[in-house]
């Protein structure tokens, strides 16, 4: 009957065998749309009587006035039939919005599309929310990922703690980060790298479980819908023994094999200290899931007499100018902005990736936000090392500053930019950020602590609410010609938002969280105070 008097309306006759546009972007009934501007897609009915002419566009924050035919949307207009997407402008903070696109075919059928809608952000959250926790106090989203497909697709992956369980999961965009969707879990996985090598998408990571976890790889042949099982040594398994630590973290592939740095949890001791760094490798063209061709090195036990911090963990596998392969370790401080923090470990691997060095006199080097998770990736457009940090000195930080350093030599690293910034430190948090070049941007992913509006505000810092995308435009211009590479302008994204009722009590530091994490991860789940349980390793 829809159809019928849509029809009429529009004065033209009618055909029942048409199917509406399905697939909406926004996906129907999504919270926390950012309101700027709202890019809209769908995927256009197939099996027509006619070919599609065009789609008509109407959105409101009334649903009567999506529903009723000839009702007049507040937003809208119509659109070519090879473009099935649609730009509204700025729409309002906090409301919800209906919408519905109905196709009109070449002769003159009209066919009702079905009744849509999303919520707009309830406060504004930096970047585009990739996904959100439905219990904040309980369930955390940790431990992001981003992978482009050749086909500009970008698939993002965070682990879930605390009441979550140990489980990935996996969204996709396909506007450039704009809107997300869901496509898949992974479980047991947690602290999963996301990488596509020779034509397929693979997560690597642990098995959850703590002192019981194994290193495990995934693979996707259909950009990450579907995921194989790592059931053995020869489907993903890949070291017989149990208690691995990891993150998401580069793997680079160089000199014929893919390269990426792993920590166990076999030592005695505290929480870091019994971390075991090493690098594994396999050949560039092997199967990925068959541990007969991963090769590793000499796992590297802590030294708590003679250096520094409480442990190391979470490597990147890199390549230097000299074309030799380190693995630079965050150095964990026992308490944060101290001593420490701001240093990382430089650990050497023989060029058969059989044998890791380490000399305490020469391999320490200064390094901002070293005492947090980060990334490092090589550009040969600047012919530069990148890293998305947290910085935790001038001005004292925990996780809510996050900048952009550089180095040409992997030893001198220079603050470029401040990319965001909370003055509370409690429950503000961008960390964990794994990212991409694209182009002459940079793209990243962010684990994400932040008030919720209306008095819902995160477990902490710590434990993270949301998960977000974020880009920073034309990076390269934010270097300076000078030799120090600084750049005093923070970036535009840069939140200055603080929180009026966070508490000022900022005792929860970070190495109490991570032992918590770690001991928490055991048996995910439970209370925490400040981060506990998050099984996230951070």
């Amino acid at each position: 009957m829809a159809i019928m008097v849509l029809a009429l309306a529009f004065g033209v006759c009618v055909s029942f065998a048409a199917g509406p546009a399905t697939s909406p972007l926004p996906v129907d009934g999504r919270a926390w749309i950012e309101p700027a501007s709202v890019l809209l897609h769908w995927t256009p009915p197939e099996g027509n009587p006619s070919p599609i002419d065009r789609f008509i566009v109407r959105l409101d924050p009334n649903p009567a006035a999506i529903i009723d035919p000839d009702g007049e949307a507040t937003y809208g207009g119509s659109t070519e039939a090879d473009a099935p997407s649609f730009v509204i402008g700025a729409l309002e903070r906090d409301r919800t919005y209906y919408w519905r696109v109905d196709t009109v075919l070449e002769d003159a059928t009209v066919v009702t599309g079905d009744v849509w809608s999303f919520t707009t952000e309830r406060i504004d959250i930096p970047g585009a929310v990739i996904d959100f926790s439905p219990d904040p106090e309980n369930i955390y989203y940790m431990s992001p990922a981003i992978a482009a497909l050749p086909d500009d697709t970008f698939v993002a992956a965070h682990d879930v703690s605390g009441a979550g369980g140990a489980h990935t999961m996996l969204l996709e965009s396909r506007d450039g980060g704009i809107n997300w969707r869901e496509i898949s879990q992974v479980a047991p996985l947690h602290w999963a790298s996301l990488f596509f090598h020779n034509d397929a998408l693979y997560l690597m990571g642990d098995s959850g479980g703590g002192a019981n976890s194994r290193c495990v790889i995934h693979r996707s042949d259909d950009g990450g819908h579907t995921w194989t099982s790592a059931d053995d040594e020869n489907t993903g398994v890949l070291f017989p023994d149990t208690g691995y630590h990891t993150a998401p973290v580069p793997v680079v592939v160089y000199d014929g094999r893919i390269w990426r740095a792993m920590e166990d949890r076999q030592d005695p001791g505290d929480w870091a200290a019994y971390f075991r760094a090493f690098v594994m490798s396999a050949p560039e063209d092997a199967d990925l899931l068959v541990a007969s061709n991963w090769t590793a090195t000499n796992r590297l036990s802590f030294d708590e007499d003679t250096w520094l911090g409480t442990g190391w963990l979470e490597g990147n596998a890199v390549v230097t100018p000299d074309g030799d392969v380190v693995n630079i370790l965050r150095v964990a401080g026992a308490i944060p902005s101290l001593f420490v923090v701001e240093s990382a470990a430089v650990v050497h691997v023989s060029d058969d990736g059989l044998t890791a060095t380490f000399d305490p006199q020469n391999d320490f080097i200064d390094f901002p936000g070293g005492g947090v998770k980060f990334t490092i990736r090589y550009d040969e457009a600047t012919d530069l090392y990148w890293s998305l940090v947290n910085t935790q000195r001038d001005p004292y930080a925990m996780r809510n500053r996050l900048c952009l350093t550089a180095s040409a030599d992997l030893v001198t690293w220079t603050v470029v930019s401040e990319i965001l910034y909370s003055l509370d430190p409690v429950f503000h948090a961008w960390q964990y950020v794994d990212w991409l070049f694209d182009g002459d941007d940079i793209v990243f992913v962010s684990r994400t602590a932040h008030p919720m509006g209306g008095g819902v505000m995160p477990h902490g810092y710590h434990d993270a609410n949301f998960t977000t995308f974020h880009r920073i435009e034309n990076y390269a211009d934010l270097l300076e010609t000078d030799d120090d590479m600084t750049d005093d302008d923070a970036d535009d994204d840069a939140d200055d938002d603080a929180d009026d009722d966070a508490d000022d009590d900022m005792t929860d530091d970070d190495a109490n969280d991570d032992k918590d994490d770690d001991e928490g991860h055991d048996g995910v789940g439970g209370d925490s105070d400040g981060g506990g349980d998050s099984g996230c390793g951070c």
